[in-house]
Order: structure tokens, then C-alpha cells, then sequence
């Protein structure tokens, strides 16, 4: 959407001065008006100003009654093309001006779908009423396009849709962003399900309003993966009546007319029909498109972000995405996997809490709070379903812990809330003994290994690591790993490992 700050207005009049008369009139209005800019289009023929209404989006038509001879010779009355004006522009509000006060004249006006008149001339009190006029239909243009705006954009549900950005990967992510933020080409972002997308979509997006310097610039999503090939199509291109069944009697405005100059972000684009893959490529072709059922094109100047999990080279390949298609999409991101940003884990679990505690007043939850061992869980490596996964987890614990008096939820038993077993361990991690590790096949010698001392080193560490956290004296250790207690105290202080303490007697 446009700055709304910024007012759009055309006069479509035959006559120069008359056209004049009314920009002298809406500059003059507009001085009085604080924190208003006005864009004023100017058509000196009626098939001049519908070839304007298909190109943008008008907050006011001001429409001459009388618009002179056509190019057949047959003179043209305004008010006969106002349900063409009002099919390429649903939401746009038509002023009739007229020299003709009688109330046939305006009553046909009305019945025609106007939204108010103009009267010409100069008698008192003409002036105030026309600024009262435009001022009215200015608030019902913008009334209207809110709640079109607000039709169109989903609800977010999404508890990790903030972009985070502790990790080097994810500044270097940002960056990238950042640099995007001065094209108007669209932007592919690759990744796996529950990685964030949504938020570097979002990013995107407000990188782009500061770049232009606007004070707000819409943001609107679409997931083609959850709705019907004619859904998604209705949703994204709008409809005209009746285009199929069930499609009402009424325009539906889509996300290209609603969004103006904003982006619209396309998840699942891999799972996109060929209808609409054909559809998209026309409109990133020629910035065209048709609302379905429609014959009219009509003009946008949207950005899109699109998003998929799957490899769109191999759908190429599969006959499943068009390659013309692909090769519109130039600027590409792809998401790291959660165990490139373990350093942004606690971040976003913190900004999970602080939503889930939003939605949840009475059953909220404390990171601070939260054992060691359940903080290791949630920040484990293979993390099912990614930050979505996290996400999940949290919600359990919060509706399934036991609520306290304060408001929060007691989660003392997080392990049985979650169905894991092993509260000290990683979930999903595996646990092999001394007689495993010798009877597995190993690839000890592959890329990367680092030498014999430093495996023994680390391996040594790693057995030194688990004496610690399971005994509590130099006697236990020496005895479990076969050496001296003078051995161990060495091996410990050269580690600056610590024994596990155990609590004193309270007799």
C-alpha cells in the first residue's frame, strides 16, 4: 500500500479549463489540510482515464456528467461509464461533477453507483461544499481500503515470525536483507519447514519502507500450500462476480489490487498450480494481471518474497514448475539450519515465552526458572520441526503444567509434559558404552580428523566430563576409571573440571 499520507485523485473532464479549475480547487483544499500530499492525474478523454484506472488504484474519480463527442461522434455521458469505472476500481468513490443541479440528473448519478456530486460554478457557499464533499469521500475511500486490507490479511499465528540475529550466520543473513532492500526484483527465500522464513520475509519488508523512506508499506502472506488451486487464485487475483461457484455476487479485491506498492509474500511457491505459476510470470513480466473471471488486465506494482522447503530445480526438472518462471526469481536467500545459530536458541525461546505468555496470561513461563537439563533439551541439535518444534514444546508445557496462584505454571515434571524419559540427556541423542564404541564400524580416518593426540585428548575429556557429573569424590573416580587419586586430581586441574557437590546433612 501507499504512503497513506498520499491522496490519489483524477479528473477525467474534455475540457482544459475545467480541469484546471478543479486542480486549483484540490491544491487549495489540500493546503489546509495538515499531513496531506495529493497526487492529481489529469484524463482529457474518458478512454484515457479508464487506461489510467487500469494502470493504479484512485482513492477519488472526479468525473465530468458531460464528456463531449466520442471518436464515433456520439457525445459521452460521464454517469453511463460509472459501472465501468467502479468494475475496474471497486473501492474507488466517483464524484460526478455537473453544471445541472436537477434531481433527475443526480438521483441517475447515485443509482449509477456515485458516491457524491460537485456542483460548478461560484455561489456562495459552493466552495465549502465541495471540500466537504471530497473530504467525505477521501474518509470513506480510506474506511474502505482498511477494511479491504484488513480482509485480505491473515491473522498472524505464528509465535516465531521476529527476526533474530545473534548468530554470525544470521548477521550475515541480515545483510543480505539489507542489500535487497534497494531492488524491487523478487525475492526467493530456501529453507527447510519451521526455520523462520516468515520472519526474514518480514524483514524484507520493513528494510524496504525504510529504504524508501515511506511511513508504512503493507505486508501481506499467502501459504499456496493450504488452499485450493481456485482459493489461492481468488485470494492473490480477486474475482468477479460470480466467477465460480460459491463466488458471490460482488468484486473480490486481491492481494495485487490491496497491496498498491507493497509486498506480497508467497510461502510454499513450489506447491503453486500452473495456473498460477503462468499467472505470476505474466505478472513479473509485464506486471499484469486478471482477476479470475475477469477479461480487464490490470496493472500492480506489488514486490514479491516467495518461499519453498523443495528444491525448485528438480521440480523444473520434473515438469512440476515452470523454468521461466525460476528465472525471473533472481535474488535468493537461503536459511541456515538450527545447528549453524545454536547462539540464537535462547533468544528465540525467550521471544516464544514472552507471546505465549501474552495469549496465556494465567498459565505463563519463566526461562529463568527453567533446569538446566531442560534448557539443553530445547536447544538440542535435532530439533523436529525446527523452531515450530520449539515452539510446540512450549505450548505443551504452558496448557499442560500445573498452575500456581501467580500466574505462572509449575513444570517440574517437563519430562513426562514433553514424553521424554531422559530429562539429563539431549533427546534423540544416542548412548553407546566402552564395548559399542569398540564393536561399531567407525570413520575415524575420514576429512577432518584431527590426529591421534588430539582424538585421545578428547576422548580422554569426555570420559573425565561423565566421572564428574556421576561421582562425588576422588576416590569414586580413581576407582571408576582404574588410576590413582593423585592421577585424577592432575587430570582434573589440567581440565578445570569440578567434582559433583553433594548436599551436606541438614542433622
Amino acid at each position: 500500500m501507499e504512503d497513506s499520507r498520499i491522496v490519489k485523485i483524477l479528473v477525467i473532464d474534455d475540457q482544459a479549463a475545467s480541469r484546471l479549475v478543479v486542480r486549483m480547487m484540490v491544491e487549495k483544499l489540500f493546503k489546509k489540510l495538515a499531513n496531506e500530499q495529493v497526487y492529481l492525474q489529469e484524463a482529457a478523454t474518458l478512454k484515457q482515464g479508464l487506461r489510467l484506472l487500469q494502470e493504479e488504484n484512485y482513492h477519488i474519480v472526479i468525473l465530468d456528467k458531460d464528456l463531449g463527442p466520442g471518436d464515433e461522434g456520439k457525445d459521452i455521458k460521464g454517469t453511463e461509464h460509472i459501472p465501468e469505472i467502479l468494475s475496474l476500481r471497486p473501492l474507488t468513490q466517483v464524484v460526478v461533477m455537473t453544471a445541472d443541479p436537477s434531481p433527475l440528473e443526480i438521483a441517475t448519478a447515485i443509482r449509477a453507483g456515485a458516491a457524491d456530486y460537485l456542483f460548478k460554478g461560484n455561489e456562495n457557499g459552493m466552495s465549502e461544499h465541495r471540500e466537504a464533499v471530497l473530504i467525505k469521500c477521501l474518509a470513506r475511500a480510506r474506511s474502505e481500503i482498511q477494511e479491504a486490507t484488513r480482509k485480505a490479511t491473515p491473522i498472524d499465528t505464528s509465535l516465531y515470525g521476529e527476526f533474530i540475529s545473534t548468530s554470525s550466520v544470521m548477521q550475515r543473513l541480515q545483510r543480505q536483507a539489507e542489500a535487497y532492500a534497494e531492488s524491487q526484483r523478487p525475492v526467493l527465500i530456501l529453507g527447510a519447514t519451521g526455520l523462520g522464513k516468515g520472519a526474514v520475509a518480514r524483514l524484507l519488508n520493513r528494510y524496504r519502507t525504510k529504504y524508501l523512506g515511506q511511513k508504512e508499506r503493507l505486508f501481506l502472506n499467502l501459504n499456496i500450500a493450504s488452499l485450493s488451486d481456485e482459493t489461492a487464485q481468488s485470494e492473490l487475483f480477486g474475482h468477479e462476480p460470480y466467477a465460480f461457484t460459491g463466488a458471490g455476487n460482488k468484486v473480490k479485491l486481491g492481494f495485487l489490487e490491496v497491496s498498491g506498492n507493497g509486498d506480497i509474500f508467497l510461502d510454499e511457491i513450489g506447491d503453486a498450480s500452473p495456473a498460477i505459476q503462468l499467472k505470476l510470470l505474466k505478472v513479473l513480466e509485464e506486471r499484469e494481471y486478471t482477476r479470475l473471471g475477469g477479461t480487464k488486465s490490470l496493472k500492480t506494482n506489488a514486490r514479491f518474497i516467495f518461499a519453498t522447503n523443495k528444491d525448485l530445480g528438480e521440480l523444473v526438472k520434473q515438469g512440476k514448475f515452470r523454468q521461466d518462471l525460476l528465472a525471473r526469481i533472481s535474488l535468493t536467500i537461503e536459511m541456515p539450519k538450527l545447528e549453524e545459530r545454536k547462539e540464537d536458541l535462547p533468544d528465540i525461546i525467550k521471544l516464544i515465552i514472552a507471546r505465549i505468555n501474552t495469549e496465556h496470561k494465567d498459565r505463563k513461563l519463566s526461562f529463568a526458572s527453567f533446569p538446566k537439563e531442560l534448557r539443553e533439551y530445547l536447544c538440542r541439535d535435532n530439533i523436529e520441526g525446527n523452531i515450530r518444534g520449539i515452539e510446540n514444546d512450549l505450548l505443551r508445557l504452558s496448557l499442560g503444567g500445573t498452575k500456581q496462584g501467580n500466574g505462572f505454571v509449575d513444570i517440574g515434571s517437563w519430562q513426562n509434559l514433553l514424553g521424554t524419559k531422559t530429562p539429563s540427556r539431549v533427546r534423540g541423542e544416542i548412548i553407546i558404552n566402552h564395548e559399542t564404541l569398540l564393536k561399531s564400524p567407525t570413520d575415524f580416518l575420514s576429512t577432518g580428523f584431527p590426529g591421534l593426540k588430539k582424538t585421545r585428548s578428547l576422548l580422554e575429556r569426555r570420559i573425565l566430563e561423565e566421572a564428574t557429573t556421576k561421582f562425588s569424590s576422588l576416590d569414586q573416580v580413581a576407582k571408576a576409571l582404574k588410576i590413582t587419586k593423585p592421577a585424577v586430581h592432575q587430570k582434573l586441574k589440567v581440565e578445570r573440571l569440578k567434582l559433583r557437590k553433594t548436599k551436606k546433612s541438614t542433622r
